[in-house]
């Protein structure tokens, strides 16, 4: 992009002037010489005159000014460094004269430059920023040229975005720019542009491209419907005026009733049970919102029978008949699935509640509120690593697509967290016996066996390998005394490495190397084999994404096999192992079914039925008062769900669909049972996770620390503090006996 026209300079120059101190007749004649060639048309001319200047009167009074005009006839010769250097050192000198002028010129210089590290963000500033809408919109298209030369085309996209944005976007100029980086994206990768970031303004753009794309930019009954959707997803887009009857389209009110949503749950058949439980959750949030003040919601649901079909009908239904403003549910996948492009045609916000992640990302219309499996293994390595500081893992999951998915996201996340997988083996979904699983992980299965073809394979792990059987496996055979432990066995690794680790540093010196350590085994009190994994050195957890059910028959099994879970095994130089897991393991029969081979299981979770928080124990108290057994964590997702709604349509401004699926993507909700936080660009609601370690025999909370409770003091401990005693009682033997230290103040 070329400049626009050369700028006059003499107002500025008679400001700075005034005031400015006596100088050598020099300095003077020399500085009028730069004034005539300042205000002259050859830049070059300018240029000698104020390096020849600079160089002879370097303490002048002019000397900002003259790097301000320096820096200027640079831009003017092309001479883009010198110009950025010039203004650079205006700035560091002190100079702050038209400063905004100053960072655009600063911005295109860096552009220029090709300094592709700073020039986006400055030019980004500039645009957004700049009171001038000349300057503005000169940096957004400067932005736009520097990404499309280094092919960044969704940059591209989101730089035209600033000048949509600022209502700058001229499709003369611009539109052009468009067209060539919509050319690189497919009509699948386009459609997601338009639904899938977080600028209205972009997501319009891609929209348009993807109507001129798959021309639907005609007036006619065939396209009637694309420009419909068009304009009832960006009715006040600057864009609009570009689509065949788009504005008149977008003018046209919304046949919705504001205080109707609609509910799409499997009422009947094979999952009428957790259909139930989701309505009972939706009804609690009602009676909540009612007992809050806001405005009374009608609720229409609609049996989907577990159906996809019936749930596309009766989406429509429910939109066409009931001109409901929102829908909860559906629950199931394949049901979630079925009714995204009805959704999207119909314009209607859904707020499903499908463990499947992903589907919403698509979508204009359609969001999901599940706590999903990918969120709990994310938060699971952050708080081993950042918290726990284990780094060092064993997998073992079942060989199903479902887990080999989980598992391929937590190798994922702990590479680049830092740590590494030491051990990997599958088992089969209906397994019970899980000694050998426990022997593979190790390695010692191996040094009997030898591995065949079969055992090399990982199902459903395409590209991964098994780390124990690699050449050199990642073992930890030579730490000594001066490497730190994690967190999780600190106490029972360093009395080990006291113990075993035969360190001759003390007789030879601190240059000697360390010898390896030699482990003994528990049982056999032989050493264990070189070629084998030492669980609690080589490995400190065990990630299993499996259910409670399975995980309490794999514990004893993996202990039996001297993986000390949960130091369970005495012998002190035997560091313990943590099992870890998500959401499924969040059930007291995983205590129940394996008593103590549990202790010290980490669980990630969004929901806690003991959790301390008052909104969690005011919705458990709420539902059995009204149902007589305890929530999970399908009411608690569905009454999470459902008072986002009712929180947005409290707002007496949200009045149509279109106004609610703005709104869904900017707001937080101002209460949550299971952590939800607000919905993310791809559709997916974010919730902060909770942390949970079975302790003697029970679930608690860890992450977040419970608050301490603190105690008020008593009308007597008071009167005792300031040396007063109560008119109404006297004191008894008790408060005048002394009391032990430990009841003086009652602990957290």
């Amino acid at each position: 992009m070329r400049l626009l026209g050369r700028l006059i300079l003499t107002g500025a120059l008679a400001v700075l002037l005034m005031g400015a101190g006596p100088g050598s007749r020099a300095e003077v004649r020399a500085w009028k010489q730069v004034e005539v060639a300042a205000q002259g048309d050859n830049a070059a001319r300018a240029m000698e005159q104020l390096q020849r200047f600079l160089t002879k009167f370097p303490e002048s009074s002019h000397r900002l000014e003259a790097l301000r005009l320096q820096g200027i006839a640079g831009m003017e010769l092309g001479q883009w460094t010198l110009a950025r250097e010039s203004l650079e050192s205006y700035l560091s000198a002190g100079g702050r004269t038209d400063l905004p002028d100053i960072q655009f010129r600063l911005a295109i210089c860096l552009a220029r430059e090709d300094r592709i590290d700073a020039a986006p963000a400055a030019l980004r500033n500039v645009a957004v920023n700049d009171s001038s809408d000349e300057r503005a919109a000169t940096a957004a298209r400067e932005l736009v040229g520097l990404h499309s030369f280094h092919g960044a085309w969704r940059k591209v996209l989101q730089a035209q975005g600033l000048l949509l944005d600022r209502q700058l976007f001229d499709p003369a100029i611009d539109i052009s720019y468009s067209k060539q980086a919509a050319e690189v994206f497919s009509d699948a990768a386009l459609q997601s542009l338009s639904r899938g970031t977080d600028s209205p303004s972009v997501r319009g753009l891609a929209g348009y491209l993807l109507l001129d794309r798959t021309g639907q930019l005609v007036d006619s009954p065939e396209t009637e419907d694309a420009r419909r959707r068009y304009a009832s997803n960006h009715p006040e887009h600057p864009l609009i005026a570009l689509v065949p009857g788009g504005a008149g389209m977008a003018a046209i009110p919304e046949d919705t009733r504001p205080d109707v949503v609609g509910v799409l749950l499997p009422l009947s058949g094979r999952y009428a049970a957790p259909g139930e439980l989701a309505l009972r959750g939706i009804s609690l949030a009602k009676a909540s919102a009612l007992a809050r003040g806001w405005s009374d919601v009608e609720l229409v649901p609609i049996d989907t029978a577990g159906d996809p079909e019936q749930a596309t009908a009766g989406l429509r239904t429910l939109v066409e008949q009931h001109k409901v403003i929102a829908v909860l549910g559906p629950m199931l996948s394949s049901e979630g699935e079925a009714i995204l492009s009805t959704a999207d045609e119909l314009g209607v916000p859904v707020l499903m509640m499908v463990q499947r992640p992903g589907l919403a990302q698509d979508t204009e219309c359609v969001f999901n509120t599940w706590v999903t499996a990918e969120e709990q293994v994310d938060a699971l390595v952050e708080h081993a690593v950042d918290r726990l500081g284990v780094t060092r893992f064993a997998i073992a999951y079942p060989a199903k697509a479902g887990s080999a998915r989980l598992v391929e996201r937590f190798w994922s996340r702990l590479e680049s967290a830092g740590g590494l997988v030491a051990a990997i083996e599958s088992y089969a979904p209906d397994a019970t016996d899980f000694r050998e699983t426990a022997r593979r992980l190790k390695g010692s299965h191996y040094l009997a066996l030898p591995p065949g073809e079969a055992d090399l394979v990982l199902p459903f792990l395409e590209g991964r390998t098994k780390p124990q059987l690699d050449s050199t496996p990642p073992r930890l055979r030579t730490v000594t005394r001066s490497v730190a432990q994690p967190d999780v066995a600190a106490q029972d690794a360093a009395e080990t490495l006291d113990k075993v680790a035969d360190v001759s540093a003390d007789a030879e010196g601190d240059s000697a190397p360390p010898k390896p350590t030699v482990w003994i085994s528990p049982s056999t009190k032989e050493p264990i084999s070189d070629e084998e994994l030492v669980p609690g050195v080589d490995f400190q957890a065990v990630f299993v994404p499996d259910n409670y059910k399975r995980v309490s028959m794999l514990a004893p099994g993996l202990l039996f096999e001297e993986i000390n879970l949960g130091g369970h095994l005495k012998e002190k130089d035997y560091p313990k192992v943590v099992l870890m897991g998500g959401a499924a393991l969040n059930h007291p029969d995983l205590v129940a079914r394996a008593g103590k081979y549990t202790e010290g299981t980490v669980i990630v979770d969004g929901f806690f039925l003991d959790s301390p928080s008052e909104s969690v124990q005011a919705f458990k108290a709420a539902y059995t008062e009204a149902y007589g057994v305890d929530p999970s964590i399908l009411e608690a997702n569905s009454y999470d769900t459902a008072l986002l709604v009712f929180q947005l349509l409290a707002n007496e401004d949200i009045r149509s669909r279109r106004e609610l699926r703005q709104r869904l993507r900017l707001t937080t909700p101002i209460e949550s049972v299971t952590g939800a936080r607000g919905l993310g660009i791809d559709g997916e609601m974010r919730h902060e996770m909770l942390t949970l370690t079975v302790e003697k025999g029970a679930i608690v909370q860890t992450w977040p620390p419970p608050a301490p409770v603190i105690l008020e003091p008593t009308e007597a401990e008071d009167a005792k503090d300031t040396g007063e005693t109560s008119a109404t009682s006297s004191p008894t033997r008790d408060d005048t006996a002394p009391k032990p230290a430990s009841a003086e103040a009652p602990a957290p």
